[in-house]
């Protein structure tokens, strides 16, 4: 059997999203935490417990990631005088929960 946080019944659950938060349709911020609480108030619903960053903020939240890993990579690598763009950049685990990252 496989065990760990995610496996057990024990903790509470990661949410999800049945569908990407619409950022640009927001008119500003009042707009937006609306729409963050209502998303909590179903996730509780659905007795998950919270919704990670990358559920909320899809696909936002992933593309600022590898927009930052993938600089960071370059910078480190041309620093040792290695052209990244033949240096291996290898992600192992970004633990979004429910792999919304993925």
């Amino acid at each position: 059997a496989e065990t760990g946080y995610f496996q057990s019944t024990c903790y509470p659950r990661a949410g999800a999203l049945s569908q990407a938060m619409p950022w640009r349709d927001f008119a500003g911020r009042k707009d937006a935490e609306i729409a963050m609480a209502m998303a909590h108030r179903q996730c509780r619903q659905s007795r998950s417990a919270w919704l990670t960053p990358g559920e909320l903020f899809a696909p936002h939240y992933g593309a600022a990631f590898a927009q930052c890993a993938t600089s960071m990579h370059r910078k480190r690598t041309m620093a040792q005088g290695i052209d990244p763009g033949k240096a291996t950049l290898r992600v192992v685990e970004v633990g979004a929960g429910r792999g919304g990252l993925a």
